[in-house]
């Protein structure tokens, strides 16, 4: 998300996102991650409070992450060109059960989610054949 789209109150300025937002319930601008979140997901991410389990919230959870319309149409004011029918079902729940899901579910943040491993090569494995029994 770019930083240009969002005020100073964390409210999301794009036209299309803010579209979007309206497409899955929740009536006005989108709502940002603001610097309570941390570094990594203030100012970036949607509102982990508002939005639960959207992919571009700044917390990855058990549960599916779908990419809502409030997402692809944000991607629209990025200049990208979107199908809004290719983003997945998603609806803003009620803040009571916001509330209930995230107490019942571990948060993991979005810190460095790229995994570091060492490289392994592995050889090929030799040609098995058969050998024909002499009668």
């Amino acid at each position: 998300m770019s930083k240009e789209l969002v005020d100073g109150s964390f409210r999301y300025q794009g036209p299309q996102g803010n579209l979007g937002n309206t497409e899955i319930g929740r009536h006005g601008q989108a709502l940002v991650e603001n610097s309570d979140a941390g570094v990594g997901a203030a100012g970036g991410h949607w509102r982990e409070s508002v939005y639960g389990s959207e992919l571009m919230t700044g917390f990855i959870g058990e549960q599916n992450s779908p990419m809502s319309r409030l997402t692809v149409r944000a991607l629209a004011d990025l200049g990208y060109s979107v199908d809004v029918t290719k983003a997945d079902i998603f609806t803003v729940q009620s803040t009571r059960r916001r509330r209930l899901r995230q107490k019942t579910t571990e948060r993991l943040p979005y810190k460095n989610d790229v995994i570091e491993f060492e490289r392994t090569l592995i050889e090929t494995v030799p040609k098995v054949t058969r050998k024909r029994r002499e009668t």
